[in-house]
């Protein structure tokens, strides 16, 4: 879920239409775990509860008890407990430590957990169950070698004694883990049928200005166009929660209709990357170069600094700040300038299906000519939900540009109010050769203070189908 989220995140909304840890995934996991030992019931896996001789036999009794709310995660009746448990000198403390540990990996406190399972390990090193629990908590706080290092070491050292399902498990895991620093990507193919290419107003008025006129009296012209594009990224680790990110975009499209023109453009950008528990951030050199009709057309320097931040299992930030100088050919050079874009989205879970999600941004765009300049101010809401086997989105938001010069050639000074709407419905079960299709609506208005040339409604309905490997 939350892969498809960066991924809307990064293209379809943050532009107007790597890997990621599951929010849920050291949930789902642990359940997993768990479900398996219950299937085995091989006492073999356990923590090792130390037996006294106790005529009153309640340290024993207690020390199950504890044991047996810890795999419940009722941690609320274990406080009641815990404390006259502590008070035998008999008792076993590293069953407290597990407690602590359980209780610590609950709340998402991963370091203290990792300290617990450290511990109880220097005492009894042979403890499947610890072991694991301790990988979990790694991959909680995002250090992947670390936990992987411990499922190779689990499958070595407990070769031929562990159960069927729980080698399974665990040779799962370190498929995952290993793949985290494979070459990751998604194809997608598709067409799209716009209404108004050449986003006309359709209005019959024309605009002229020392003896030259345009405007809109043409016609809106429909039309259809070829799309693709391939996306790559590769993660290079470094040390514990630190790597190298490098990513590589191709995003093309090819007209039915020659109104609009042929387009490639190529995104290049790898930098420095730290994941922690509930945080990441990206410091990333960007390179970007567009080809129109087969020509060079522009190239695009920058750097992005990318945050994302979890304040609760339902609550996921994310922020980014990008700089890119513009240079375009003799042709086009009056585009030349900085683009300097900030935007913010959060979003809230209402439930492992439902995301709930809003945001800004603030665009500042600087060219030759101060009445080509303008400032941006946008903002959106949307929501993502999972009805298998479909996946809905719905984005809607409003932009605000304000020029910042008078336009002599115009006579005005330009101003662009624009509402639009994206939805896309994902079809995840219905692959066709192993690729999954959507289908997709956007429209926009646009009203302009140059209405006559800048007023435009514009709809365009699509289809595409991906494939992510």
């Amino acid at each position: 879920m939350v892969v498809y989220i960066k991924y809307i995140i990064g293209f379809i909304i943050v532009s107007s239409c790597n890997f990621v840890t599951p929010i849920f995934a050291g949930q789902q996991l642990d359940e997993q775990f768990i479900s398996i030992l219950s299937i085995d019931n091989n006492d073999k896996h356990e923590l090792k509860i130390k037996k006294t001789k106790n005529n009153e036999k309640n340290i024993d009794e207690l020390g199950f008890i504890l044991y047996d709310l810890v795999r419940k995660k009722e941690f609320d009746k274990i406080e009641t407990i815990i404390f006259l448990y502590k008070s035998d000198h008999q008792h076993d403390e590293n069953l407290v430590k597990y407690i602590y540990a359980e209780k610590a990996l609950v709340r998402r406190e991963y370091e203290i957990a990792i300290g617990f399972y450290n511990e109880i390990l220097a005492v009894q090193p042979d403890l499947p169950l610890i072991e694991i629990k301790l990988a979990l908590a790694l991959i909680g706080i995002k250090r992947y070698e670390d936990a992987l290092l411990v499922y190779q070491t689990l499958l070595t050292k407990y070769k031929n004694k562990l159960s069927v399902s729980l080698s399974n498990f665990i040779s799962s895991q370190i498929i995952l883990l290993e793949t985290k620093n494979h070459w990751q990507g998604t194809i997608k193919l598709g067409a799209s049928y716009d209404f108004n290419l050449n986003e006309a107003s359709n209005s019959n008025n024309i605009y002229c200005f020392r003896s030259k006129c345009m405007g809109s009296s043409k016609k809106a012209i429909a039309g259809g166009e070829w799309h693709y594009s391939i996306e790559l990224s590769k993660r290079y680790p470094l040390l514990g929660n630190h790597a190298g990110q490098f990513s590589f975009n191709i995003v093309g499209l090819e007209p039915m209709k020659t109104v609009s023109t042929k387009k490639i453009s190529v995104l290049l950008n790898g930098g420095y990357q730290f994941e922690g528990a509930n945080k990441k951030i990206q410091l990333l050199p960007i390179v970007e170069t567009k080809w129109h009709d087969n020509q060079y057309h522009s190239l695009k320097l920058g750097a992005r600094i990318a945050v994302e931040y979890e304040f609760t299992p339902q609550v996921i930030l994310f922020g980014g700040v990008e700089l890119k100088n513009k240079n375009y050919i003799d042709k086009y050079n009056f585009n030349d300038g900085n683009k300097l874009s900030y935007s913010l989205i959060s979003g809230y879970f209402l439930n492992p299906n439902l995301l709930f999600f809003s945001g800004i941004d603030v665009i500042k765009r600087e060219k030759k000519f101060k009445s080509d300049s303008y400032l941006q101010y946008g903002t959106k809401i949307g929501l993502l939900t999972v009805v298998d086997p479909y996946k809905l989105l719905v984005v809607t938001g409003y932009k605000y540009t304000e020029f910042k010069q008078f336009d002599d050639y115009l006579n005005t000074k330009r101003s662009d109010h624009n509402w639009y709407l994206n939805t896309q419905l994902t079809l995840e079960k219905h692959k066709v050769l192993s690729f999954t299709p959507a289908v997709y609506f956007n429209s926009q208005i646009n009203k302009s203070t140059a209405h006559i040339i800048y007023s435009f409604k514009q709809s365009e309905v699509g289809v595409n189908f991906s494939k992510k490997f």
